[in-house]
């Protein structure tokens, strides 16, 4: 009986262990249909390079979005320089900086970039806003800043946020 207590426990072990990995398959054929899906759509994932430690000066009304050289950069955007952070260096001859800023707010406010995508000639940014409801004793200017290759050859840049879009051209 003693036996059956202790080999119970180890058996219940084994069995979780080689079941927790049926999930984890990949469907190959799902894959492969979205893979030719987008080859067929002249789709490519890009990616967009977080840049920290700055902060937008001023303040807007509405929720604005920038692509910025180097001047407008210098601008719009200041160092949040402390004793410990060193902001991100920008290399424009090689990177392009676009930038999300919203309203004055005393939430906690998040924006995220949910993907980057060249559909053709066009880059499509979809990025989403998270605000917390409790209020801050001070008020902030939520903004994201980022980079993406210069050397994409793109006609226009598109910011999407659920139905708002913002759209640039490059020409």
């Amino acid at each position: 009986m003693k036996c059956i207590i202790y080999l119970f426990p180890l058996w219940l072990v084994v069995l979780v262990g080689c079941t927790s990995n049926i999930n984890k398959i990949p469907d190959v054929r799902g894959s492969a249909k979205r893979v030719n899906a987008d080859k067929r759509n002249n789709i490519r994932l890009i990616e967009l390079r977080d840049v920290e430690d700055y902060f937008f000066v001023g303040k807007v009304d509405d929720s604005k979005v920038f692509l910025l050289n180097e001047a407008d950069f210098e601008r719009y955007f200041q160092p949040a320089k402390t004793m410990t952070n060193r902001p991100t260096e920008v290399d424009f001859d090689m990177e392009r900086m676009g930038a999300i800023v919203l309203p004055e707010t005393k939430n906690n406010t998040n924006i995220l970039l949910d993907s980057a995508y060249l559909s053709g000639r066009k880059l499509n940014i979809v990025y989403s806003i998270n605000q917390e409801s409790v209020k801050r004793s001070f008020s902030i200017v939520p903004s994201k800043v980022f980079t993406f290759e210069a050397s994409l050859d793109v006609d226009s840049v598109v910011f999407r946020n659920g139905n708002d879009i913002y759209k640039f051209s490059m020409r």
